[in-house]
């Protein structure tokens, strides 16, 4: 009977893969790297936002409105 070792990765294990093929990706150059993912980041945020202003409140049961006002308030 052989035993089969486990050979799962923790979620900072798969961080830590993802960071250096993004740095990589951009011949070693974090700066680039982080860079390139603040913009695609921002370009999802956008994509997030119109999605949000086209669902109907009704089907999201109100959960995206609130995430609205949550961040237009400066007090949360």
């Amino acid at each position: 009977m052989t035993s089969a070792v486990s050979s799962t990765k923790t979620q900072t294990d798969l961080l830590e893969e993802a960071t250096e093929e993004a740095i990589k990706a951009y011949d070693g150059n974090p700066r680039q790297a982080v860079r390139a993912l603040l913009e695609v980041n921002a370009e999802l945020e956008e994509k997030l936002g119109r999605a949000a202003k086209a669902v109907s409140f009704g089907y999201s049961r109100g959960y995206h409105m609130r995430m609205v006002v949550e961040q237009d308030d400066p007090s949360t």
